[in-house]
Parts: structure tokens; C-alpha cells; sequence
């Protein structure tokens, strides 16, 4: 059991003269607001203070780990806490308020995006928002340990998936590795006692091998004047398990099972070290990371080298300096530490995760939740690239950033318009990968800007955000232009013009009924097929006892006119009835009625039953008195290579009944293209067309207004 006097004491260890009436002021106000739940959840809170200080948290941090979950449970309010324990900490600990824990009570992965991403707005923010969360979530899972049912077992696999990544991206690696071994023992609970079996049986094996080759290099060192201390390291029951998977190897014959930290002085003294090492063992090809040259995102850096020993045994040796061993051993949280309590907060997390600030801006482009999550995991997986501009600039990137992203890293409109690079004077295409130490000069077009094939070039969040931004906006623009096209159309039928009709009061009715925020925002949906002028049809036949008929009685009369019988847009084959009710005659203006099982019921545009229908369920449809005259238009489609992917497209043409005047395929990295020139019965009718196409999963379909490529067969 932890008592309020071991907390103090902890803290006054790193900090001797630090004022401890917060921390008491803290202990009493959780024993009030927390006494009701037990004293469980008080030794929870306190253990997670224990784990803030493990990192010499500033006090701040420590008495929000003590408090966090009292405003979230409405056990005491902001005003509350802010006149209790300052308004500092009250903040810190309502940031908390606004994450949801994963695992408890997210039941989805659009619901878990939503958290991962108010927990990045508040880290934005204040970061120590991120250290107390990870403690948090460290406490209940050592609680926890044994038990496995299905709330326990989400909580560890989203830890294994996000958390334990994150603990590693902010170099805590102590809890990293405590995460991913006690999320390893409650989802395998059978491999985890296997391991761990294992490693008690070779324990001294292990010991004995790593004190024969560290007595080896401390005197090889000592000989050339090097002084160093040494750590030893045993790989972690869940590293072991995933590195034996990958390999397909027995737990004994896992290539870094062991290994030795060796803390220098200086920096050239490691270097130094490392060349000795190497004369000294077989150094293994391929495994040497030069982390102090080309530190980690987080800050870390070191030698890392593999060996293998006269006995045939191999090692990891990471060679360092004691500044980067204390960097190494609590990541970033060293720069929150309590010596910078009452520093510039905003200066200091700009220095120490300048990543959080771009994760924060790519989420904020995005509303999809599963391309938040998507954002969100992809920073956290990433390892880094440093690439030079012609001017000699510094670029960090994650491994397997391409020219395209280097280009959006120097500047978005860079990005927007880039063809290609130059490296070491040769020219490279944009999805082109850089390497380290490379000098890249971004060529650039006027006429380039980007298209779906990008999204397949990119790897950063900011590159991908930017596309994807790039690509709605031009979407939009499209849509917007199509939908002033089809209303243009429709209204021009009844003899008016859409942009006065756009002005009148009743459309301004029908605006706010729908709650659109104005009638571009319409015109948009009504591009994208998203919605439909019968809407507005159905609005005025609600409106029926309006006095105002000026447009009315104009803009529900029928748009589009055929030969024989009735005709359905986009449903030419489908049956149809003439309701009863109404019973609409030849000339009359109608609408039609899907109805489930029995095809289209026809009616009077003011049919009194048409009112309440949703407005889903109505199609254009009419009188076909004669020869209509049909549109051509260009259709732009990106898609996969898969040939039922095509099959479906075509399928969708069919069903509508088009006419296909030309049509152009080309295949790029592994993408079709295809420019499709068509004949509908009306823009209408397209726009339909158009959503049955983006619905299709791998497809995204557009008006193209201009040939986006010279025309090839």
C-alpha cells in the first residue's frame, strides 16, 4: 500500500526543497472526492503519482496524476479544483476530462479514432496531458494482470496497438516495454508463461555470457583510455515472441536475445568505442544505426550495433553518452522535467515534440474517423529519414518518405505543383524514395496539381492531409459546377432562371428547412447526388397553403419530357403503376413513389399522399411525349486493377442506359485511369450515375469538364 509520506518523500528526492502543500492539499481532496469508490481507487491514483515522479515530473503533473479521474466522474467541477490546487493544475487535470480511456466504453474503431484524437488536441496543448494518460493506463493494467474478460482484453490489445507505440515515440522505453509485456500476458497468456519459462531456464546462461563479453570490451576500452559503464539487457518476453514470429526462429536463436549498453563521456569517445568493438568481434552486416548522427523523432540517440562473439553468440551493442543514456531512459519527459517549472511551456514543447504540432494539423484537415486513426498510427510507427535542400537545410521524414514528401515538408503549394526532383544532379519521379543524406531540388509545374494516384505516393500525415484537402476542394468545386448545371437545367425547362429562383424567399425556406447553411452548400449536394430537386418539389407541396405561388406552381411542374407511357430516369426498365389517389392523367406533372416489391407508383405532383414521404423514395418521372434531347458528357474515373472493379463500373453504365462515344484506359503505378465520354438523358440522371460509381469500394468518379491527358488508346 502507498501512503501520501512515500510520495513525498519520492518527489523531495529529485526536488529537496520543493514545496509539498500541493501534494497534501492533493492527498486530502482525492481521499474526499474518492473515499466513496474505497481505498482502491485512492491507492490507483496514487500509484499513478508514483509513476509521474519515476519520470520527475514537474509537481503539476503529479498532482493531476493524483486527481485525474475527479472531474471526469463529476466528483468536483473546475472551479472546484482550480481554487484548491491552482489553476495550472485544475487545467491539466480537465484536459483529461475531454479522453475518453480506450477500452472502457469505446465500442468502436470510429469511436476510438474520437479519443485518440481530443487526447492529441489536449497534448497539443499541454503534453504532459499525454505522460499522465500513459501512467494511467500503465496502473490498471499492472491491476489487472490475470484477469481475462473481453473489457480487459480490449483495453491490452488497444494498448500493444497505440499506447506501448506512443510510450516508444516519446522514448519512454521502461514503459513501453512494461506495456507490451502486460498486454502480452492477458491476450497470450499460454506463449507469454512460455517465454517467461524460458528466460528463468537461461538466466544464468544469459548473465554468465553477458559479464564474459562485457569484461572483454571494458578491457579492450580501458586499454585506449576509454572509461565506460555498462548495462546489460535481455530482450522482453513480447519482443522475443514477435521477433520469433518474424523470423520463424526458436526463442534461444533470436539474433539480439542479449545485449550490452556501453555509456561513454563524449561523443567521439563512442565512436571510438565502436571501432574496437568491431576490431574486436564479427560485426553482423546491415544491423549498424547511427542514431547520434541521425537521432529518432523523439530525441533519442545512440550507436547501435549487432556482433557476434567467439563462441558463436550474438549481441546488440548500443554505444552512448550519459546525457543521451538519460534521454534514452525517460525520452521526452525529460524536458518536462521539475527543473523547467515556470518555463515557457509553448518554446519548450516546440523543442521537444515538434511532431505533436503537425500530428495536431493533419487531424484537424480530416473529419473521417478512420482516416484520424489512420493519421494517428502512421506517426506513431514511423522512423526517420534526414534529406537536404539545395540550401543545405535539415528535412526529417519518416523511413520511406518519397519526393512527394519532401516537396508538401518544404511547403504545401511546393507540393500542389510538383512533378519530380533532382537528386545528385539526376531527375527522379514524385514517388521516388528518399535516402539518407540525399540533396533534393523539387522540380515544379504550374499545370501539375493533385490527383487520387498522390495518395498513393505519399507516406507523411502532412503531405497525405494536404492531398486529400486539395482533392475535396476540387471535388467540391466540381460538384458545385455540376449542380448549377442540372438546377440551370431544370429550371430553364419551366421557362425561369436558376439564379433567380436561387433569390427567392421560398427557396430560402426550403434552405433553411433543410438546414442547409446556403444554397451553394445545395448546389454542392446536389452535384454529388446527394440530394435531389424532387426535395424541393416535396418542400412546396408541404407548403401547399402558402399564398405565395410564384415559383411554386412553375417549379413543380415536370422537368424532362419523353415519348410513350411514363419514363423513369436512371430506371427505364423499372414497373410502374398510376396511383389511384390522384389518378394522373397524360399531361398532368407527376412524380414517382418507390415502393418495395412493387416498382414506381406514379402521381400528381400535388397528390396530397405525397406529403411526409422521405424524399429517398422519389424519382423524377415523365410524360413521354416525344424524342428527348440527351447531354454528353466526360466522365474521370480512378480505380484498381481488379477486373470485377471494371465489370462493376460498366454495370452501372448499363443499368442507366448511356451511350458510350469514347473511351480512353491508361495504367499507371499500378492504377487505372479511364476518361469515358458518355450520353445521358440529363445532368440529373448523371449526377446519379455518379454517386452509384463513388459508392463503389477503390473508385472515385468526376465531371471532367477538360481532357486531363493527351488522348491515348
Amino acid at each position: 500500500m502507498i501512503r501520501i509520506e512515500q510520495i513525498i518523500s519520492s518527489y523531495k528526492a529529485y526536488v529537496p526543497d520543493a514545496d509539498i502543500v500541493p501534494l497534501q492539499k492533493a492527498y486530502i481532496l482525492a481521499g474526499r472526492l474518492l473515499g466513496g469508490d474505497g481505498p482502491v481507487a485512492i491507492q490507483e491514483h496514487l500509484e499513478v503519482a508514483r509513476v509521474l515522479i519515476e519520470l520527475k515530473l514537474d509537481l503539476e503533473s503529479v498532482v493531476a496524476g493524483m486527481l485525474y479521474s475527479t472531474i471526469k466522474n463529476n466528483r468536483a467541477n473546475y472551479g472546484e479544483l482550480a481554487s484548491q490546487i491552482g489553476e495550472p493544475t485544475a487545467k491539466l487535470v480537465d484536459s483529461l476530462d475531454h479522453f475518453q480511456p480506450a477500452g472502457l466504453g469505446v465500442e468502436s474503431r470510429d469511436a476510438l479514432a474520437l479519443s485518440m484524437r481530443a487526447m492529441v488536441d489536449a497534448a497539443a496543448k499541454d503534453p504532459r496531458v499525454i505522460f499522465v494518460i500513459l501512467a494511467i493506463r500503465l496502473v490498471r493494467l499492472r491491476s489487472w494482470s490475470g484477469l481475462t474478460n473481453k473489457k480487459v482484453k480490449n483495453f491490452a490489445a488497444e494498448t500493444l496497438e497505440l499506447f506501448a507505440p506512443l510510450a516508444e515515440r516519446l522514448g519512454l522505453n521502461h514503459q513501453k516495454i512494461e506495456l507490451e509485456d502486460l498486454s502480452f500476458a492477458i491476450l497470450y497468456p499460454e506463449e507469454f508463461a512460455s517465454i517467461s519459462r524460458f528466460l528463468v531456464s537461461k538466466q544464468l546462461d544469459h548473465q554468465s555470457a553477458l559479464e564474459r563479453t562485457q569484461r572483454i570490451i571494458e578491457k579492450i576500452l580501458q586499454a585506449h583510455g576509454i572509461n565506460a559503464r555498462f548495462y546489460h539487457r535481455i530482450k522482453h518476453c513480447f519482443s522475443i515472441y514477435t521477433k520469433a514470429q518474424k523470423y520463424q526462429v526458436s526463442y534461444e536463436d533470436v539474433h539480439d536475445l542479449l545485449g550490452l549498453r556501453v555509456i561513454v563521456d563524449e561523443t567521439e569517445l563512442a565512436y571510438h568505442a565502436l571501432g574496437l568493438v568491431h576490431g574486436r568481434f564479427t560485426p553482423v552486416q546491415g544491423r549498424f544505426k547511427d542514431y547520434i548522427a541521425f537521432p529518432k523523432a523523439n530525441g533519442y540517440q545512440s550507436i547501435h550495433t549487432a556482433v557476434v562473439n567467439d563462441e558463436g553468440q550474438g549481441f546488440e551493442i548500443q554505444i552512448r553518452t550519459a546525457e543521451m543514456h538519460h534521454i534514452a531512459e525517460i525520452g521526452v519527459a525529460a524536458h518536462w522535467s521539475y527543473k523547467l517549472a515556470g518555463t515557457n511551456r509553448a518554446a519548450e514543447k516546440k523543442r521537444s515534440m515538434p511532431w505533436l504540432d503537425e500530428l495536431s494539423k493533419s487531424l484537424t484537415i480530416t473529419s473521417d474517423p478512420k482516416e484520424s486513426l489512420e493519421i494517428f498510427t502512421r506517426e506513431l510507427y514511423s522512423d526517420l529519414v534526414y534529406a537536404f535542400s539545395p540550401k543545405g537545410r535539415i528535412h526529417r521524414l519518416p523511413l520511406g518518405a518519397t519526393v512527394l514528401d519532401f516537396a508538401y515538408a518544404v511547403h504545401t503549394q511546393l507540393g500542389h505543383h510538383c512533378r519530380g526532383a533532382k537528386i545528385d544532379g539526376q531527375v527522379v519521379p514524385i514517388h521516388h524514395r528518399i535516402k539518407h543524406g540525399d540533396q533534393v531540388m523539387i522540380l515544379t509545374e504550374d499545370s501539375e496539381h493533385p490527383t487520387p494516384a498522390w495518395l498513393g505516393y505519399a507516406n507523411t500525415n502532412r503531405a497525405l492531409s494536404s492531398i486529400r484537402s486539395e482533392l475535396r476542394k476540387t471535388e467540391n468545386q466540381e460538384a458545385l459546377k455540376l449542380g448549377k448545371d442540372i438546377f440551370s437545367e431544370q429550371m430553364a425547362r419551366i421557362g425561369l432562371k436558376g439564379e433567380d429562383y436561387l433569390s427567392s424567399v421560398e427557396f430560402g425556406k426550403f434552405l433553411k428547412y433543410k438546414k442547409y447553411k446556403s444554397d451553394e452548400a445545395f448546389l454542392i449536394d446536389l452535384g454529388f447526388g446527394n440530394c435531389s430537386v424532387n426535395e424541393l418539389k416535396v418542400f412546396l407541396i408541404g407548403q401547399a397553403d402558402s399564398k405565395s405561388w410564384t415559383f411554386s406552381k412553375k417549379i413543380m411542374q415536370t422537368f424532362g419530357r419523353k415519348a410513350e407511357g411514363v419514363v423513369i430516369l436512371g430506371l427505364e426498365d423499372q414497373q410502374f403503376k398510376l396511383a389511384k389517389c390522384c389518378n394522373p392523367l397524360k399531361g398532368d406533372d407527376i412524380l414517382g413513389v418507390m415502393i418495395q416489391g412493387e416498382g414506381v407508383s406514379i402521381h400528381q405532383t400535388d397528390c396530397k399522399n405525397l406529403r411526409g414521404i422521405d424524399p429517398k423514395r422519389l424519382v423524377d418521372a415523365s410524360w413521354d411525349f416525344g424524342k428527348e434531347e440527351r447531354t454528353q458528357v466526360r466522365l474521370l474515373l480512378h480505380f484498381d486493377q481488379d477486373i470485377k472493379t471494371h465489370f462493376q463500373i460498366m454495370k452501372i453504365l448499363v443499368s442507366a442506359k448511356v451511350r458510350i462515344l469514347e473511351c480512353h484506359h491508361r495504367l499507371v503505378e499500378n492504377k487505372s485511369t479511364e476518361e469515358i465520354n458518355i450520353e445521358v438523358a440529363s445532368l440529373d440522371q448523371f449526377a446519379k450515375i455518379l454517386k452509384r460509381l463513388n459508392g463503389l469500394n477503390q473508385v472515385t468518379a468526376r465531371r471532367l469538364f477538360e481532357p486531363e491527358t493527351p488522348a491515348q488508346s
